[in-house]
């Protein structure tokens, strides 16, 4: 742990308050809560800068102190986020860390209960993260969901370590490491029921406003009550849950070894770069440019979280539509070409080629378009949509947020989120001003809505607004605020 500590110091150096800016600030960030987004002014690298306990004065430092000694010890194994430093921006302290997309395993469950075969790794690595802690001699005391994040390679680690303390092998709290195990035993839990053990008992002593003393008893008493597992939990995974849930506490877990053996060989060469931008538009300017470590390619990645893809009914069903359509017609020159997709226990990833470009809305909004310019890319549109009908594929939701334009003017088809191979659909999908009449009243529909959408980017192109935008301008009318009726008065 020495090592770990002085490795960890000469590391900060390379990260001090003068060589470092303020490129945004956080209020709600998935893992860290209020944090900043820092650059370093030789390397751009952008990291995140997570702000230090909001005790003032000495107590501020002690704390400061305090978590920096134990996450030094932690920060090189893989299970932890890695500790850059420590530096003052914005009248704050921060702790400099890495910064890469992902969530809390609290917004993965989302209230809904995960698949099994994907709480086994998130729970062996979360295992892992706890005996490593151990072994160092730590104790976390204070694990839960919202402070263990999960990135788009469905890499867990623990980002949180102010409750850490050291263990001492005394009769007081011999039993600490078990406390450990417990928590981890109510994440597992959690994770595959999507609700939290004994929820409605802790709520009911909450609300009673009981004296200290009195809380610690009726905490006792829940603590008490039988486990019950719904149905779908394996044989398996209630026998862990029970040995981690034990409430002797001399028969307690307090140690655990496992191997974790992992095959995520499509993501070990993958260096996230940054977010493409607002220049992207809304379908890809939340994606990611990243390079391959061991070629140097460039590519795109577009992450679909599974727990936003759980608040719908068929959100999985979505996702596979997108990859086979998209996997149809990737050879043609005129659409973005699909490289990869995989799956991670948080995420489906689609990785693309990477494009200079920008997304034809932005093209739209820059200038008026010359009438040569307006042929030149509607032309190339419409060659990728008819190889699209050709190949059974309705796109649903044409727009020009998801069309990408390149700097020598190729356009790139670049959207599949909707897409589908099917003959006819009834399923209302695109954006209001691109939607035909038959989406928008439910009925019956084919390849002919995506002509129609194609044929209102056209007079977009030409006039710079949509026919519907335009009367909702004339009626002082909110978009996105109207009925039926008033969107089949505005298209037609």
């Amino acid at each position: 742990s020495n090592k770990s500590v002085k490795s960890s110091n000469k590391e900060s150096k390379h990260w001090t308050s003068k060589n470092v800016k303020l490129v945004a600030c956080a209020k709600n960030h998935e893992v860290f809560g209020n944090c900043f987004f820092l650059q370093h002014l030789t390397t751009e690298q952008i990291v995140v800068g997570k702000e230090v306990s909001k005790v003032k004065g000495l107590m501020r430092s002690r704390e400061a102190l305090r978590e920096k000694k134990f996450w030094s010890k932690v920060s090189k194994y893989s299970k932890f986020y890695p500790l850059y430093g420590i530096v003052d921006v914005a009248n704050r302290q921060c702790f400099v860390t890495e910064n890469i997309p992902s969530i809390s395993l609290k917004a993965l469950i989302s209230g809904r209960p995960l698949q099994e075969t994907d709480v086994a790794p998130i729970c062996a690595q979360i295992i892992l993260a706890v005996s490593y802690l151990h072994e160092n001699n730590i104790v976390h005391r204070a694990l839960r969901p919202e402070i263990i994040s999960i990135d788009w390679r469905g890499v867990v680690r623990v980002a949180d370590l102010t409750t850490c303390e050291v263990f001492e092998r005394s009769e007081r709290v011999m039993t600490e490491f078990s406390s450990d195990w417990w928590n981890v035993g109510v994440i597992f839990y959690e994770l595959l029921t999507g609700k939290v053990l004994f929820a409605d008992k802790h709520t009911e002593i909450v609300c009673k406003n009981m004296s200290k003393e009195s809380l610690k008893e009726a905490l006792k008493d829940v603590i008490k009550m039988a486990v019950s597992f719904p149905d779908q939990i394996s044989q398996n995974a209630r026998s862990l849950l029970t040995g981690l849930l034990e409430k002797n506490l001399s028969t307690a877990i307090g140690d655990i070894h496992m191997d974790l053996s992992t095959s995520a060989w499509r993501t070990d060469y993958i260096n996230v770069c940054q977010m493409l931008g607002d220049d992207y538009g809304s379908t890809f300017g939340k994606c990611y440019a990243i390079s391959h470590t061991k070629t140097g390619d460039e590519a795109m990645l577009k992450i679909i979280w599974k727990s936003r893809m759980r608040q719908t009914s068929n959100g999985w069903r979505i996702v596979m539509n997108e990859r086979l359509s998209w996997q149809k017609v990737t050879k043609h020159k005129y659409i973005l070409p699909l490289q990869a997709f995989f799956e991670t226990e948080a995420c489906y990833c689609f990785i693309s080629n990477y494009v200079d470009a920008c997304s034809l809305s932005v093209v739209i909004k820059s200038a008026p378009l010359q009438e040569e310019v307006v042929k030149v890319l509607s032309g190339q549109l419409a060659i990728a949509l008819e190889y699209c009908h050709q190949k059974g594929i309705i796109i649903r939701n044409l727009n020009p947020d998801g069309i990408l334009v390149e700097k020598s003017g190729r356009i790139r088809l670049a959207d599949f989120e909707f897409a589908k191979e099917a003959e006819y659909c009834r399923s209302r999908v695109a954006q209001y001003d691109y939607m035909s009449p038959e989406m928008i009243m439910r009925q019956e529909y084919g390849k002919e809505a995506d002509w129609y959408a194609f044929g209102v980017i056209l007079f977009e192109l030409c006039i710079g607004f949509t026919p519907f935008d335009i009367y909702c301008r004339k009626k002082g009318l909110n978009p996105n605020n109207v009925g039926t009726d008033v969107l089949l008065r505005g298209l037609l």
